[in-house]
């Protein structure tokens, strides 16, 4: 967590793994080939995000991110190359243990084969009751 200016506030997180899964749910370090297997695979990347938080009830963030790994698994049928996204969410305190929340994201997925990508977009709304 990086300073904080009035209801603002950046973040940044980098990572490098090898064979740990998932890191913090933001980099890949283990793919599965055509047949099951599970291979090892090192993988580098981060975020930024911006914070917006004008009052105790209300917290909006901007985030970018990117995952890129780095070993090539032959066998594999869709080798990635890079991952990266952009989301914005706000969540808002309707009572002290529900809150509500919507998400913007975009994703974009790079793969080795020639210059094929693949966007998705996504909207989620969600409710939280947090105990």
């Amino acid at each position: 967590v990086l300073p904080q200016w009035g209801p603002f506030q950046l973040s940044a997180e980098a990572f490098w793994g090898h064979a740990g899964g998932f890191n913090g749910g933001g980099g890949q370090t283990v793919v599965v080939d055509s047949g099951g297997r599970a291979h090892a695979i090192e993988s580098w990347g981060g975020f930024i995000q911006v914070s917006y938080r004008p009052n105790e009830r209300v917290r909006c963030n901007l985030i970018f991110g990117i995952d890129d790994p780095r070993d090539r698994v032959s066998g594999v049928d869709v080798e990635i190359q890079r991952n990266r996204t952009g989301l914005a969410n706000c969540f808002w305190r309707l009572l002290p243990p529900l809150d509500l929340a919507i998400e913007v994201q975009g994703v974009r997925t790079d793969w080795n084969r020639g210059s094929f990508g693949a966007d998705d977009v996504r909207v989620t709304q969600a409710v939280y009751l947090n105990f």
